[in-house]
């Protein structure tokens, strides 16, 4: 992974084609989901190398409505679901920040969405403060984007996802797609409406 790291490596769709290449599609399509497969703590070593994460998660980008989506799913019994808005940049920069304004918590037929107050407070300072700017943020709005966490965008193709998070680990996730995907989402219990996600 560092080697990858070390490439700078660009998206399969071109050199500032980060948001499109990992949450674009049709318009109404809800972007793409992929499968979290692989993680590694920093500072990994041969005695601890990380890991195939041990059950099932997803996370969805949709580049439309610039949403972030983190599931862990347990077979169609139970479900977290975290979503929330992301911001990518400024300009070419490989760093999507995001943070979560809402949960989603389902035990069998029972489902409630909760707000998280925290999130929506700092994605609202960070957007405002990033809007006004007009493209280039001021100290205040780059420090609201840096109080975010983040991915740093290591490489992302049609069917591999590879980034390296705030606290150092770096993750693989796989493209969720066609019929191998929609059944592998059937099987943990990814709720309903997740199939147009496919393609």
């Amino acid at each position: 992974m560092e080697d990858l790291e070390s490439l700078n490596l660009r998206p399969d769709a071109g050199d500032d084609a980060w948001r499109t290449a990992l949450g674009g599609g049709p318009p109404g399509s809800g972007g793409k989901r992929w499968r979290l497969v692989f993680t590694s703590p920093k500072g990994a070593t041969p005695s601890r190398p990380g890991a195939y994460f041990p059950v099932p998660a997803a996370q969805r980008w949709c580049a439309e409505d610039d949403e972030i989506e983190n599931g862990v799913y347990a077979w169609g019994v139970a479900s977290l679901v975290l979503r929330g808005p992301f911001l990518m940049g400024p300009g070419p920069e490989r760093v999507l920040r995001f943070d979560f304004t809402s949960v989603e918590v389902s035990v069998g037929p029972l489902r409630g969405t909760f707000p998280v107050a925290k999130g929506v407070e700092r994605m609202a300072e960070a957007a405002v403060l990033s809007r006004a700017s007009g493209g280039a943020p001021p100290k205040a709005a780059a420090s609201a984007r840096r109080s975010l966490p983040f991915f740093k965008l290591l490489y992302v193709g049609k069917d591999v996802v590879a980034a390296r998070g705030r606290s150092g680990g770096l993750a693989y996730w796989t493209r969720l797609r066609g019929d191998e995907g929609d059944a592998w989402q059937r099987s943990v219990g990814v709720a309903e409406g997740s199939a147009s996600l496919l393609g």
